[in-house]
């Protein structure tokens, strides 16, 4: 399976890298929890019916789990987690949740494993088989 992308010229004014490329992923389209369902149904003894259960309960299980502090793991798969997004202060005194605090983000890391002994690289199970190529150049209907 190939990761594809398109070079996209930045072109925010005042930023740093204006008038640069950088490589952007070309997303193939939507996946939806039903068509998840009847894949998983097609490759296992479940039916669609016991998917959607499964994975009903497993959302709401997250759900519950991160909202109350606990990082959720899920083996072979990855770790969820919320964390909050804030305005930064000089002084701790000076922090107004009202006024400082922007919201919450889920945070997901994928499942992995240290490369070696020592080493600070991980592999991630997600990117076996994976290879990156340039998208098709896109061509204006006429």
């Amino acid at each position: 399976m190939a990761v594809l992308y398109r070079l996209h010229k930045n072109e925010i004014r005042g930023s740093k890298n204006f008038g640069k490329y950088h490589a952007m992923t070309v997303k193939a389209g939507t996946v939806s929890q039903d068509e998840i369902e009847r894949m998983i149904e097609h490759r296992c003894s479940a039916t669609k019916g016991d998917v959607k259960l499964v994975l009903t309960e497993l959302i709401s299980v997250l759900k519950e789990r991160m909202q109350e502090g606990y990082v959720v793991e899920l083996e072979d798969f990855g770790r969820f987690s919320l964390a909050v997004k804030s305005v930064c202060v000089d002084d701790p005194e000076e922090f107004d949740v009202r006024k400082h605090m922007k919201g919450l983000k889920c945070n997901f890391t994928p499942a992995g494993h240290r490369v070696g002994m020592g080493d600070r690289r991980v592999h991630r199970w997600f990117f076996d088989g994976c290879t990156i190529e340039e998208a098709p150049k896109y061509k204006k209907p006429e």
